[in-house]
Order: C-alpha cells, then structure tokens, then sequence
C-alpha cells in the first residue's frame, strides 16, 4: 500500500482531515521525522508523513495552489543548498543541514 502513496494521495489526506482538525498541518518525509517533529509541536499541529521528499513537496505544492490555508512541509536539504536551489514557497522549510538524523 506503501507504494501507492503518492502527492495527491498525501494533498487529500490533508483535505480530508480539515473537517477533523481545525489546527495545523506539517507535512514531513518520513516516519522517523514524524518522531522527531512530535517533540517540538502541540495537539494543534497534526505531522503528515509523505514517505518521501517528493511526495512532500508536491502535496505542499497542489494544497498551495489551491489555496489551502495552515500547511507546512520540512523536508532535508540533501544537497540542494549547495546546487543553489531556489525555493518559491515560503511554506516550504528546507533543515540546515543535509539529513534531519
């Protein structure tokens, strides 16, 4: 099942749970990010796993364009600050170095 979650699968889980929980959305990459974050946010914010960068960025990326309010993403920099990547949403939180662990 794994392997069929995809950006939009990840986008609508996100919609889906509005009606649930008025609070917060984090979308990370993984399941050891999910462990991580849920030592620095309340029960206001709800961490999402993506199950991988890709996922994350793109869900962040349909929910944005749809105007979808209350969603962040953190995923790892790898190497994207020394390629000079450019990040065009400011929703979009990039860790300071390569990997999170």
């Amino acid at each position: 099942m794994k392997n069929y979650l995809n950006a939009h699968s990840v986008a609508n889980t996100i919609r889906m749970s509005r009606s649930q929980h008025a609070g917060a959305f984090l979308i990370v990459e993984g399941d050891s990010d999910v462990r991580v974050f849920n030592r620095f946010v309340d029960s206001k914010c709800r961490i999402i796993s993506a199950k991988n960068k890709e996922n994350a960025v793109a869900a962040l990326d349909i929910l944005s364009k749809d105007k979808f309010k209350g969603v962040l993403a953190v995923v790892d920099a790898d190497f994207w600050h020394w390629e000079g990547k450019k990040i065009d949403n400011p929703d979009l939180l990039l860790t300071d170095t390569h990997d999170l662990e």
